[in-house]
């Protein structure tokens, strides 16, 4: 920590001031803003898609740990929620399978992070490096099962809570979802449960509460017809990418210094 932004960054780790990537980036931004008279610096979108990337240092040690350990599913980050339709009656009532891929997809658009995917490199980041993709493909985004019961339900998320990811390659991945339909008794609307998983890769635990705050606004309205523009979510100033590759040219141009 001997650059005044490393320096004031940890202080604000040291604060708990830094509890989720929007924070961290937001602290950065504020730093890189004060010490430069400039904003965090952008990955120009000509190349944001056709070129590799630098991995942050953190994401440079989850991937040394898949590449010793495999896939194991210690750093899975699953969350599980039982979905309700019906507006003020509380009554549950239709999901649409196909609206919630679209708008997990839709939330994998604002965040580049989760539709990246990591390879072996010999040039900066440890050894990795990171390549952000257009889309996922909606049609392979969410698996579909059903259960006879709540308690089997359950089972199934803690399952696929138990399965590691494969983060390395052009098929690798750092998101994973599954609805489990539960029929109900009676003309009662079938129970659904909407499982998320994400390595620690791409997420922390504060995350959970940025990606539900969004994913409930697009589904509401992609549900009504209407685009996403309409759920009104603000601009996002930054991404995790941004982060990753100025952290490494920083960590170049203090090793330039010292040398």
């Amino acid at each position: 920590f001997e650059q005044p932004t490393a320096r004031a960054i940890s202080l604000h780790l040291a604060l708990g001031e830094i509890s989720d990537v929007a924070s961290l980036v937001s602290v950065i931004q504020d730093e890189v803003a004060m010490s430069t008279g400039n904003s965090l610096p952008k990955v120009a979108a000509a190349t944001l898609l056709s070129s590799a990337h630098a991995v942050s240092w953190n994401q440079s040690q989850l991937l040394t740990v898949h590449v010793v350990d495999g896939a194991t599913a210690a750093y899975n980050i699953p969350m599980a929620h039982w979905l309700r339709r019906g507006g003020e009656s509380g009554q549950e009532g239709a999901v649409s399978s196909s609206m919630v891929a679209s708008s997990v997809a839709s939330v994998a658009d604002r965040h580049a992070v989760l539709r990246s995917t990591y390879e072996a490199s010999s040039s900066g980041g440890d050894g990795f490096a990171q390549r952000v993709h257009a889309r996922l493909d909606e049609r392979t985004l969410l698996r579909e099962v059903s259960a006879s019961s709540t308690e089997a339900a359950e089972a199934l998320a803690a399952a696929d809570a138990s399965t590691g990811f494969d983060l390395l390659g052009e098929h690798g991945g750092v998101l994973r979802c599954m609805l489990v339909r539960v029929e109900t008794p009676g003309s009662e609307a079938a129970r659904h449960l909407l499982q998320i998983n994400v390595h620690h890769v791409a997420f922390d635990g504060a995350s959970d509460d940025v990606l539900f705050s969004e994913l409930g606004p697009l589904y509401d309205v992609l549900s009504a017809g209407g685009s996403v523009a309409d759920a009104g979510l603000p601009e996002l100033p930054a991404q995790y990418v941004d982060y990753a590759v100025w952290q490494r040219r920083s960590e170049e141009h203090t090793s330039e210094l010292q040398s």
